[in-house]
C-alpha cells in the first residue's frame, strides 16, 4: 500500500555491480565459467526477449520497469522449454540474485520505511542488521530470468512475505498505471454508541475501489490484521472531535513560529503524514489519512484536503 519507484541511472549502476561482483572470482576456472553462464543466458535474452522491436539483453531485464516486466513474464512463459535447455536456475537465483545483489544499496535506493504491502510495519537497514526481507512479485523459482529484476524485488516486513509466500498477486507497488489512493480506501464502522469509550464497538474495513487490489487485500489478510488498529481510529475519531477546522485555523494563527503550514499542525496532531508520497515514511499512514477524512466529513461535511493541503 505504498507506491515505490526507483531510478533509471541508480538501476543501470546496480545492475553494472552484479555483473562485477559474479565476474570476479579467486580461481580462473570459476571466473571464465561464471562469464560463459552469463554470456550464454545474455544470448538467449538476445534471442527471444523483445520489447517494441526492441532485443533486450539479460542488463536490459535487471533494468526493466514494471509494465516491461509483464510483458518479459508472458514472454518467458511461452519459451520455458527453451530456458530449461540452458540450466541457468541456479546462476540466476544463487550466483547473480544469492552472492552478487547488493541489497544494501538496492534497499537504500528505495528510500522507504515501511512496509509497501501492508504500511503496518517499518522496514529498516543499518550496517549488517536488517528488519526486511526481499520478496519477488513474480517468484524467482517459477521466473527465475527475473530473480534479479530490481521491479520484481519489493523490501517487506518477514510478515507479508510469509504470508504471500510463492502467491502471484495482482498490484505491484511499482506499477506507476495506480496510485494507492485510487485503489483502496479505509473506513470504520460504529457497532453501537458506546465507541468512545470501548474500541470493541469500533471495525476497521478496507474497500477495495479497484479490482486489481483485491488479491493483494485478501492473501495478505489486511482487513484482519487492521483489526489490531482500532484504537487509532478510536483517537483519529475523538481528535477530529476537538480539532475542527477553526480550531486548526486558529493554531497556525497563534503558533506562526511552530507550525510551517497546515499540512505540519496535521501530522502534529495524527502522528502522520498527509501526502500520498510521504506515506512510505511511517506506519497506518494510509489507514490515518482515510480516517481523518472519514471523519471530518461525517462531523463538519468538509474534505481535508481543503484544510490541510500546504499554503
Amino acid at each position: 500500500m505504498v507506491n515505490l519507484s526507483i531510478k533509471e541511472e541508480t538501476k543501470i549502476e546496480l545492475a553494472d555491480k552484479i555483473i562485477e561482483k559474479f565476474s570476479k572470482s579467486n580461481s580462473k576456472e570459476k571466473h571464465d565459467e561464471k562469464v560463459y553462464k552469463y554470456k550464454k543466458i545474455n544470448t538467449w535474452c538476445i534471442k527471444h526477449i523483445q520489447i517494441e522491436n526492441k532485443k533486450l539483453t539479460l542488463k536490459d531485464i535487471m533494468c526493466a520497469d514494471y509494465l516491461k516486466l509483464c510483458k518479459i513474464k508472458q514472454q518467458f512463459e511461452n519459451k520455458i522449454e527453451e530456458w530449461k535447455k540452458l540450466n541457468a536456475d541456479d546462476f540466476m537465483k544463487e550466483t547473480l540474485y544469492g552472492s552478487s545483489f547488493p541489497r544494501t544499496e538496492f534497499f537504500s535506493s528505495i528510500n522507504i520505511n515501511v512496509c509497501p504491502y501492508c504500511n503496518r510495519n517499518f522496514i529498516n537497514s543499518y550496517k549488517n542488521v536488517s528488519t526486511y526481507e526481499l520478496d519477488h512479485f513474480f517468484p524467482k523459482s517459477e521466473y527465475p530470468l527475473l530473480a534479479v529484476s530490481f521491479e520484481n524485488l519489493i523490501p517487506v516486513c518477514p510478515a507479508c512475505n510469509r504470508r504471500k509466500k510463492k502467491e502471484l498477486i495482482d498490484y505491484s507497488p511499482y506499477n506507476k498505471k495506480y496510485d494507492i489512493d485510487s485503489l483502496l480506501q479505509f473506513s470504520y464502522v460504529l457497532k453501537n454508541i458506546n465507541y468512545l469509550s470501548d474500541k470493541s464497538s469500533i471495525a476497521i474495513s478496507i474497500n477495495a475501489k479497484n479490482i486489481i487490489i483485491q488479491k493483494n487485500i485478501d492473501v495478505l489478510e489486511l482487513e484482519k490484521l487492521y483489526q489490531t488498529h482500532i484504537d487509532i481510529v478510536q483517537e483519529c475519531i475523538k481528535k477530529g472531535m476537538v480539532y475542527s477546522e477553526e480550531y486548526i485555523s486558529s493554531l497556525i494563527n497563534t503558533y506562526p513560529n511552530v507550525f510551517e503550514s497546515k499540512e505540519d499542525i496535521y501530522q502534529i496532531i495524527f502522528n502522520n503524514y498527509f501526502k500520498i508520497e510521504d506515506y512510505c515514511k511511517r506506519p497506518l499512514a494510509k489507514m490515518t489519512k482515510d480516517i481523518v477524512k472519514e471523519v471530518f466529513e461525517a462531523l463538519y461535511a468538509v474534505d481535508i484536503d481543503e484544510i490541510f493541503l500546504i499554503e
